[in-house]
């Protein structure tokens, strides 16, 4: 605990950590409902830190990694249920996820896991978009390709 009895930063980060894998687990379960809620959770949480700091890097990674996280949840779910409002809410996910962590990348350029990770995260998005019958807009990467 800290001096005004607010649970420390790294125990709050620990707690977005834990509902992250706890929402994995359970969507490779098939407990969607269950999954999402811990997403929602994450998402709470990690986004409490960008609030007070919206420049500091931690705090957009860790939202960045609940957004993802949370899209993913609803990916599942929506390929399992054939649920249209899941695969909005998980554009959407995947959008911010990819917005945040490209700020990310403005300040880390170079940086191999988050050019990894925007990879990953755009390639999601491109998977559900395709699958839902979106079109996909053409647009340059906004990320120094790593070769």
């Amino acid at each position: 605990m800290s001096q005004n009895g607010q649970p420390a930063f790294q125990n709050l980060r620990l707690e977005v950590l834990l509902h992250n894998h706890l929402e994995f687990a359970l969507s490779t379960l098939g407990r969607y409902d269950e999954a999402i809620q811990h997403g929602k959770d994450s998402i709470r949480i990690s986004d409490s830190f960008l609030a007070v700091d919206p420049t500091n890097n931690r705090a957009l990674i860790d939202a960045s990694n609940s957004s993802y996280h949370y899209a993913s949840a609803l990916h599942y779910r929506a390929e399992a249920l054939h649920a249209k409002r899941d695969v909005t809410d998980a554009i959407a996910a995947y959008q911010r996820a990819s917005t945040l962590c490209n700020v990310v990348l403005k300040t880390q350029p170079d940086n191999p896991i988050w050019n990894s990770e925007i990879v990953e995260i755009q390639f999601q998005l491109s998977v559900l978009l395709r699958k839902s019958g979106q079109a996909i807009a053409s647009r340059k990467p906004r990320h120094k390709p790593m070769i």
